[in-house]
């Protein structure tokens, strides 16, 4: 059984424990997953379900995955959750608005790997921000250039991201050529805790797969969440980020804009001012589509990420009975326009 440092514990957390009144029955545990109001825990004695040892407030902070936390033990299996260790590093989503709060992912990060497809129009405003989230979250960003493979002039896109990586090491990576993926290696350390963060379909658990590969996984099966911890047999642990867009929401609204920008340029073709290319005519996005000029999954991906950004709005100016009142609307109004004749 791997001790707290293979997954992760630092000194911080030693001296915090030594201010805290332990009782006989506590364990240390490190959050590896959740489902709904069940954590799955691993301690220095095995693995446990945990829950909440008390009812929380909704402004109170509820644990997340990389959170390191305090149990009591009710059996072999199961625990309650008593306390929370102060975080080393959040990363998170900041969600502006009354009603809604910050939203953390993922916490007590040591190594943030950026993962950027080459396959992809480059978005250096988009690289920076997300290097600036790396440090203001308290973690080392490392900047990962994927499916080099299929990029003509992948040296050159490498030397732009390092004009503006500000210091911030960048890697070309090919994993379906083995080309790269050596250098990766270096980070690779006991006790250390990586995430990756990356648009759909750059190539995140592709790397997540190497990463686990070159040391072996503890956990062999996986499961399927927003945040997954993988924890490696010798020490240190893997998280892929899973959350929808994750790397647009993180880097703020303009960041979704910018990396859509061939989109909202077609859209202005739309016959309709707010066209949503489901099922309107005359769609100049879907045309696109028929015409080989715009990748169905791509489009696939701009909507999630706006019906994600237009219900956060609606949540800070409605109840959510108001909220499903404006759904039902749409889909009424999608359907009228089906039938309307457009000249």
């Amino acid at each position: 059984m791997l001790g707290l440092r293979a997954l992760g514990w630092k000194d911080s957390f030693t001296q915090e424990l030594e201010q805290i009144s332990l009782k006989q029955e506590n364990k240390i545990g490190r959050i590896v997953s959740k489902y709904q109001n069940i954590y799955k825990i691993y301690t220095e004695d095995g693995e446990v379900l945990g829950q909440l040892a008390e009812r929380r407030s909704y402004n109170y902070q509820m644990p997340v995955v990389g959170d390191w936390v305090l149990v009591s033990l009710v059996d072999d299996n199961q625990a309650m959750i008593e306390r929370i260790l102060t975080r080393q590093s959040s990363l998170s989503n900041n969600i502006l608005g009354n009603t809604l709060e910050e939203q953390i992912l993922v916490v007590n990060i040591d190594t943030l790997f950026i993962i950027v497809s080459l396959a992809q129009e480059l978005n250096l405003r988009n690289i920076q921000r997300q290097i600036t989230l790396a440090w203001e979250s308290g973690c080392t960003p490392v900047i990962i250039l994927s499916q080099a493979d299929l990029c003509n002039n992948a040296a050159l896109k490498k030397s732009e991201v390092e004009l503006i990586s500000l210091g911030t090491p960048v890697h070309l990576i090919s994993i379906e050529r083995k080309e790269g993926v050596e250098e990766l290696k270096q980070y690779l350390k006991f006790g250390q805790t990586y995430a990756l963060i990356g648009a759909v379909g750059v190539g995140k658990s592709t790397l997540s797969n190497y990463l686990v590969t070159q040391k072996g996984e503890l956990n062999q099966q996986r499961e399927t969440i927003n945040s997954e911890m993988i924890i490696l047999k010798d020490g240190g642990v893997v998280i892929e980020l899973n959350c929808m867009e994750e790397a647009e929401l993180l880097a703020g609204e303009g960041a979704s804009r910018d990396n859509f920008e061939d989109i909202e340029e077609l859209a202005k073709g739309c016959y309709f001012s707010d066209c949503r290319h489901e099922v309107e005519p005359n769609c100049a996005i879907k045309e696109a589509i028929e015409e080989g000029m715009l990748d169905e999954q791509r489009l696939k991906n701009y909507r999630k990420l706006q019906k994600e950004r237009e219900y956060l709005e609606l949540s800070k100016k409605h109840s959510p009975k108001e909220l499903e009142k404006s759904k039902w609307k749409q889909i009424i109004k999608g359907k009228e326009r089906t039938k309307e004749k457009v000249k």
